[in-house]
């Protein structure tokens, strides 16, 4: 699903005009970004949770001509609700992979 899959939907779901749909995704988007970027943790109840994390610093692989640093990043990372992700029962199917 992308950003203009989920501009449509919205469009659809509450009659707003496509290119207010898109002013709000965004907004959506932008926010929860911001967020991470500050460090804070965004929970969607019933949806996931995202949080930016550090990665370690590093001395990378050794080799004998040259000496190699990686230095720290951040990176996204993300817990979607068990629910989304794994089927209830046999024969239900899972709504996000299955």
């Amino acid at each position: 699903m992308t950003r203009a899959d989920l501009t449509e939907e919205l469009c659809q779901a509450i009659e707003l005009p496509k290119k207010e749909s898109d002013v709000v995704v965004c907004t959506i988007f932008d926010s929860i970004v911001r967020a991470m970027r500050s460090g804070d943790k965004v929970e969607i109840r019933g949806f996931g949770s995202f949080r930016a994390k550090d990665e370690r610093a590093s001395d990378g692989i050794q080799k004998p001509e040259r000496e190699s640093k990686r230095h720290r990043r951040r990176y996204p990372s993300s817990n979607l609700a068990r629910h989304l992700v794994m089927p209830s029962s046999e024969s239900e199917q899972g709504t996000v992979f299955g």
